[in-house]
């Protein structure tokens, strides 16, 4: 029922379309999670189960795991980096016949771990922003684009994970 109240944009509630009373007098209505909704009463959202994420000694196994995992060959690598240059999170690719998927990972305490770090993600090129405070910084969209044009002698930066994901990316060193 929950994936059909999902389906027909029924967001809160499904209601039977039978006398629930007929079979159990306290079934009324299911909440989206098909859990009982008595009175109107709606079940909260539950919580997201918390799995603790894998952490590496070292960039280099992180890699290793993920080329197994996603039965692909490591195609880039995009370093985000604090303004001393401090590696704090990078977006690795991984090309196959399927496709290309895009896995980040963070910096954090000595370690990588699988997945962006918590809070507002960094900006791309940090340090080449903070050198050049009176430059204008191009915004584009995706790490190879400002790669190219810092290459050549721009100041550039992008949010990670492309143009949806720009609100939670930390624009104040602009």
């Amino acid at each position: 029922l929950s994936a059909l109240g999902q389906t027909l944009g029924r967001p809160e509630t499904v209601q039977l379309g039978f006398d629930a009373n007929k079979f159990n007098p306290q079934l009324r209505t299911l909440d989206r999670y098909g859990h009982l909704a008595e009175q109107g009463l709606l079940c909260s959202t539950p919580e997201p189960i918390a799995r603790p994420r894998e952490t590496f000694t070292s960039a280099d196994a992180v890699i290793d795991t993920l080329t197994r995992r996603c039965n692909a060959l490591m195609t880039r690598t995009d370093i985000y980096t604090a303004v001393d240059g401090t590696p704090l999170m990078a977006v690795l690719r991984f090309d196959n016949s399927g496709g290309k998927q895009f896995r980040p990972i963070h910096y954090s305490n000595g370690q990588w771990t699988l997945g962006d770090p918590p809070g507002p993600l960094p900006l791309f090129n940090l340090p080449g922003i903070a050198s050049n405070a009176m430059a204008d910084v191009l915004i584009v969209e995706g790490e190879k684009c400002a790669q190219r044009l810092i290459d050549n002698g721009y100041v550039a930066t992008t949010s990670a994970h492309g143009a949806n994901s720009a609100t939670k990316t930390d624009w104040t060193p602009l």
